[in-house]
């Protein structure tokens, strides 16, 4: 994705650091597929937090 977004001039927040996995799933997931709307606002804050980092 790095490369591609690189040789497209765009950039991208990798979301990828292991927020569900199989021991938690039932806390994030409404049907072990779509993220329900607390995993929606645990996202959001990693985006904020990430483009943000100084709390701005």
């Amino acid at each position: 994705m790095i490369d591609v977004s690189g040789e497209r001039g765009v950039t991208f927040i990798d979301d990828y650091y292991g927020t569900i996995h199989e021991d938690n799933s039932t806390e994030w997931l409404l049907d072990n597929i779509h993220v329900n709307a607390a995993c929606n606002e645990h996202v959001a804050q990693h985006f904020v937090n990430v483009i943000y980092p100084d709390g701005i």
